[in-house]
């Protein structure tokens, strides 16, 4: 669930030994402190504004946008140009209003002595954690330029990952779709006209014919109701996932059980987690830090618990492929790689190989959920608009036998 986030006035003096002020926005005032505190501000005064931050003043960008921001500073420093100047570019040269304006902060305050972790942290709904946390090691190491280029690689390949997803329900989905509006459009208009016509002759109908203009009266009648409800499913879903844990762990355990598509996300999980541990790890992160990351980045509480329940073990004394045998979350193969990493050194290595195989399995699995789906929705389909056609002829064919 997300924190509140407020916007604090402060004033106090630079590195420089200027005197600056600004606003910094922290989940509570002994964040802003600390936040500033990481900038090597000296606090002077500093007062929380009486306002929570919203969309419309601390915009955010989706990660999209920032995989593409990523890779154009990295592309800019790589080339020997300054930050300050690199941000500059990529103000003037994008569209996108929001980035302007978040960028242009950016450049603002590294000129007034922030460095660039604070700038980011200060936007915290379009740069996350892991995001921070690599610039910090980038800035720290002087190494800013490639921590830039992991980001980008590392987004790159989350944003692939959940394009694939996306791309394999986009299909059904939109089918199921175009099935409801010709069934809505058949009950609601055609089969009422057909009704009048078979009312009107005296026939006797058949059975699945009388069921379905039954049918059809009940759609005419409470058809607001029933799409009013239909929506109100979805919302309210949403709604719960936000404001109940205990609804949004359940539902994530749920999802995770599903027949093919639980067993899709569930691969999903696994090479998010995989990659994000192995892109933490080998920034010299410590362990701690990187299973912190990586359970945020992880979207699945059930999975989230796991990964922090591992780093609980871990400051016990446990090894990491100890710690994770004691959840069910993680799969043998995942076990066995990370043992082996864990026992030649080359941890990072095999974490890595382990992110690729799941992110292949994640492609087999799309693939032979097309396969399934395309023959199977079209059946569905077919039995649906068919069946809703043949009984509005069945009184004809009937007809036809008597004369």
């Amino acid at each position: 669930m997300r924190k509140n986030v407020f916007s604090f006035n402060w004033e106090g003096i630079n590195r420089k030994q200027q005197f600056c002020s600004g606003t910094i926005i922290a989940r509570n005032l002994i964040s802003a402190r600390l936040k500033l505190k990481q900038q090597g501000v000296l606090i002077k005064k500093l007062q929380k504004n009486s306002r929570l931050i919203n969309f419309f003043n601390n915009p955010s960008l989706n990660k999209k946008t920032v995989m593409h921001f990523t890779r154009q500073l990295t592309t800019l420093l790589t080339a020997g140009i300054p930050l300050i100047q690199g941000l500059a570019i990529i103000c003037n040269s994008n569209k996108s209003t929001i980035l302007r304006k978040i960028t242009y902060d950016l450049k603002l305050k590294i000129e007034n002595g922030s460095s660039l972790t604070a700038a980011l942290q200060q936007h915290p709904r379009s740069f996350d954690d892991l995001f921070c946390a690599l610039i910090n090691v980038g800035e720290q190491s002087g190494t800013l330029d490639i921590m830039l280029e992991r980001i980008a690689r590392h987004y790159e390949n989350i944003e692939l990952l959940k394009n694939k997803i996306r791309k394999a329900l986009t299909y059904p989905c939109a089918i199921v779709v175009v099935a409801i509006v010709v069934s809505a459009i058949l009950l609601l208009k055609v089969i009422p006209t057909f009704a009048a016509l078979f009312t009107s002759s005296g026939h006797v109908l058949p059975l699945f014919t009388q069921l379905v203009i039954n049918f059809s009266h009940v759609c005419q009648q409470y058809g607001i109701f029933m799409i009013m409800l239909f929506m109100a499913i979805p919302i309210s879903w949403h709604w719960l996932r936000k404001h109940s844990k205990n609804w949004l762990q359940r539902t994530d355990i749920f999802l995770l059980k599903l027949p093919l598509f639980g067993t899709l996300l569930r691969k999903a999980i696994l090479a998010r987690f995989c990659r994000t541990l192995a892109t933490t790890f080998s920034a010299g992160l410590p362990i701690l830090t990187c299973l912190q990351i990586t359970a945020k980045a992880a979207n699945n509480l059930y999975y989230q618990k796991a990964i922090l329940q591992i780093g609980i073990s871990i400051s016990r004394g446990e090894a990491l492929h100890k710690s994770m045998e004691a959840s069910d979350a993680f799969p043998d193969m995942l076990l066995q790689m990370t043992a082996i990493g864990e026992e030649s050194g080359n941890l990072e290595q095999m974490i890595n190989r382990a992110a690729t195989l799941y992110e292949e399995e994640v492609d087999r699995i799309i693939s032979n959920l097309s396969s399934l789906l395309e023959p199977a929705i079209m059946t569905i389909l077919g039995i649906l608009i068919g069946g809703l056609v043949i009984a509005m002829y069945l009184p004809i064919f009937r007809i036809g036998q008597v004369f």
